[in-house]
């Protein structure tokens, strides 16, 4: 695995988007442009609702007197 450069060794290593870099032991990982971001980023989840039709809806679940004061307020 890696790239192939005939010819020309500075065209491969002069552009900044071309991954560069070993695999394993045998480099240092791919680094430079969208593929060393990806390396150095951790991807996560993000969700978000936009809309909510109840307010309290989103609040844990109530017993006793706060459920009935909440009730009567709302």
């Amino acid at each position: 695995s890696g790239s192939v450069c005939i010819n020309d060794t500075m065209k491969q290593a002069c552009n900044l988007k071309l991954p560069f870099g070993g695999v394993g032991d045998s480099g240092s990982g791919r680094y430079r442009g969208r593929t060393g971001v990806e390396t150095f980023s951790y991807r996560r989840t993000i969700s978000k609702r936009y809309f909510v039709a109840d307010p309290f809806e989103a609040l844990p679940p109530r017993e006793g007197k706060l459920a009935f004061l909440m009730k009567w307020l709302g």
